[in-house]
């Protein structure tokens, strides 16, 4: 076991023992990325101002975790609608990467937001 890269560890933890799988991210992130990254606002309107085209915002999420709501208010708020072309949320799986490629496109030139929803389920996709 301490043979094991760190990463490893994680992968592991997280094949056996999920419910131990927040402790080890923490713990790695914190190592590999900097207590910064762990150090941060629960509140999405507090993580807007840090956000940019270049700087998305990224939530890794535990079980039933769900920031749709919240970022569909703060999107309100700035708005941003679904129906102004300015928000697009996209569930991914099942043939949804043109769907997602364009909503990015369409945002990138209109400086709107998207949401990817279920992001592993397009690891190869997303890594590209």
């Amino acid at each position: 076991w301490a043979k094991l890269p760190e990463l490893y560890r994680v992968l592991v933890l997280k094949a056996f023992r999920p419910d131990r799988l927040v402790y080890a991210m923490t713990g790695f992130v914190g190592a590999h990325l900097g207590e910064r990254y762990l150090n941060v606002s629960s509140s999405l309107a507090s993580l807007l101002p840090r956000s940019a085209p270049g700087t998305p915002i990224l939530f890794v999420l535990s079980p039933g975790a769900d920031p749709v709501r919240e970022v569909e208010e703060l999107a309100e708020k700035n708005g941003v609608y679904v129906e102004n072309g300015r928000l697009h949320m996209v569930s991914l799986g099942q043939s949804q990467e043109a769907v997602a490629e364009a909503a990015i496109v369409a945002a990138r030139k209109a400086g709107g937001w998207v949401l990817l929803q279920n992001l592993h389920m397009m690891l190869d996709w997303s890594a590209a």
